[in-house]
């Protein structure tokens, strides 16, 4: 279950916008004994799930129920973690803010945002035939009493937002970047353990920037896609947000698994092991440095501070320094 209320989720989220909708427990739903047990995770909004709308946040998709899960939704649910609900981001991940969503801008945690952008709430509930995995035909009337029993409720909270959020957004406020910006959000304002995005150019790693979170995007082929829409079916890459590290590992153990449903997964015999990987740390590396980093118009502070940080590099014996 998750750590934070209902209402508790609602009150953070209404000044940050973070969802695109807040799953509510099901009472007959128990949750498995597995790795990810008592952690808590959000799914950014668009990987397909039967459980709510996958709107990829655009308006389109605002009312689509996929016929399936996942394969990444349900190896996490597997494995004991609990999914409270699905996050925005830029429409079909074509953006690097957050801004440009169909359900409006998800803010940055880090900074105070003084009025909500989501003024209230609505809880939709619907149904879907048990058993059925694909090509499942969903309704919102409860079925007759006769034929209830074939059918399971599903019901999530779909916020609603306020008219003309931009112009409620605090002047000092920053963006949260994008596309995977309200994974990155739900972590960096403690709503869940950690949160499950996309990176096709930067879209998990940026947002992690922007909120001091790690963000983790594997090699192409080593998490299933099986379920994602695909916005670069060659660069898509599903990846891991979170302020704890070992559990970015945790959480990466779990996923990276064959999938025969995506062609492009990596095979079994294919993978990189733990125990394949040298641990020498005696063994020099190479490291380039971009002189374009040192433009004039950086700012002081990060250039600062980028210094620093070339300075630790050069003195260390680790590090072969070689100009081009």
């Amino acid at each position: 279950m998750s750590k934070l209320t209902i209402s508790q989720l609602k009150a953070i989220n209404s000044r940050y916008n973070i969802f695109t909708s807040i799953r509510v427990p099901s009472r007959s739903s128990t949750i498995p004994n597995g790795s990810l047990s008592n952690t808590t995770s959000t799914l950014k909004d668009i990987f397909s799930t039967r459980r709510e709308p996958t709107t990829c946040g655009s308006k389109i998709l605002q009312d689509y129920i996929a016929p399936y899960d996942a394969t990444i939704s349900k190896l996490l649910e597997k494995e004991g973690t609990t999914i409270i609900g699905k996050t925005n981001m830029d429409e079909f991940g074509m953006g690097n803010s957050t801004l440009n969503s169909h359900f409006g801008p998800t803010l940055n945690p880090l900074y105070q945002q003084s009025e909500n952008l989501v003024p209230d709430y609505e809880e939709v509930v619907f149904w879907t035939p048990k058993g059925k995995s694909i090509n499942a035909e969903f309704q919102y009337t409860e079925p007759s009493a006769d034929t209830v029993g074939n059918y399971e409720k599903r019901t999530y909270i779909k916020p609603k937002l306020q008219d003309k959020s931009q112009y409620k957004i605090d002047p000092k406020m920053r963006i949260v970047g994008g596309s995977s910006g309200g994974s990155a959000a739900s972590v960096a304002a403690g709503l869940c353990d950690f949160a499950i995005g996309t990176d096709t150019g930067g879209s998990i790693r940026l947002p992690a920037c922007y909120t001091s979170t790690f963000g983790f995007k594997p090699s192409y082929g080593r998490i299933s896609r099986w379920g994602l829409v695909s916005y670069a079916q060659s660069l898509d890459t599903v990846g891991i947000i979170s302020k704890d590290l070992q559990l970015v590992s945790k959480v990466f153990k779990v996923l990276d698994k064959h999938d025969d449903n995506d062609p492009t997964s990596i095979s079994e015999g294919k993978r990189i092991t733990d125990g394949s990987v040298s641990n020498d740390a005696s063994r020099k590396i190479k490291i380039g440095i971009p002189a374009e980093f040192q433009l004039d118009n950086l700012n002081p502070d990060i250039k600062k501070h980028w210094i620093e940080l070339l300075s630790k590099l050069m003195e260390s014996k680790l590090i072969e320094h070689l100009r081009i």
